[in-house]
């Protein structure tokens, strides 16, 4: 599949996936992608907000999807953390690592962040909108301290200015995977599934600790909670705890 045939670029805005939700509504165009230089009401997961670091150090954008079976949106979160993983290592010397659902690390720390929302379609599909950021050239005293320990960006990381064409890369890398059964991309992902990568899930009833150990080709999810105990449930069911 081919991303970016339509590129809206955009100054300051709340959020490019709203602006892309609107663009899809008035000219049905997949594939549209949203740029923009900052946002201010950016969010991600569970509808926190978004860091918002000074104007153009961030990539912030969202990609208009190819309509996708509803028995299929389980893939999308991690096919596209997978993509910007993948996308970042083609142009830039660094391997970065993937948490779930849509977190990119490097070097343990969060460094880009992928958030799906979607339109619903009477066929039974849906359109995804696939939001997506990545602190590129964010300086080291741009972070809000308590963010300094969690975060990082590729400046940071590779002590440089970066240069290189990274939304070009993700999107190219994302084209690449869009079509591809989970069968072909999931060994990739799991080799770049950080270990030591916990979040808080909801397990028998309660808020604890896991790591997620395996994503099966059906979207079955397994996670190692405590005590060494192991969780099968749907990824597309999973419930998250506060963190």
């Amino acid at each position: 599949m081919t991303f970016g045939t339509t590129w809206v670029a955009c100054g300051s805005v709340l959020s490019t996936m709203d602006v892309a939700r609107e663009h899809f509504r008035r000219t049905g165009d997949f594939g549209t992608v949203v740029q923009a230089q900052t946002q201010t009401a950016g969010r991600g997961r569970q509808g926190k907000p978004w860091f918002t670091p000074p104007e153009g150090t961030q990539l912030s954008m969202t990609v208009v999807g190819y309509p996708v079976s509803l028995a299929e949106a389980w893939r999308l979160a991690p096919l596209a953390g997978l993509a910007v993983a993948e996308g970042i290592a083609a142009c830039l010397p660094c391997e970065p690592r993937l948490r779930f659902p849509n977190d990119v690390l490097l070097g343990g720390k969060k460094l880009a962040g992928v958030l799906i929302e979607t339109i619903a379609r009477e066929t039974g599909q849906c359109v995804p909108l696939l939001g997506i950021g990545v602190n590129v050239n964010v300086a080291e005293e741009a972070f809000p301290e308590d963010l300094l320990p969690q975060a990082t960006s590729l400046r940071r990381e590779l002590g440089r200015e970066v240069v290189e064409p990274v939304a070009l890369s993700v999107l190219e890398a994302l084209g690449r995977l869009w079509d591809d059964a989970p069968e072909s991309w999931l060994p990739r992902w799991h080799t770049r599934l950080a270990p030591e990568a916990t979040r808080i899930f909801v397990l028998e009833g309660r808020a604890q600790p896991g790591r997620v150990v395996l994503l099966k080709e059906d979207g079955l999810l397994v996670i190692e909670g405590e005590e060494g105990r192991f969780h099968t449930l749907s990824a597309s069911q999973v419930i998250f705890g506060e963190e």
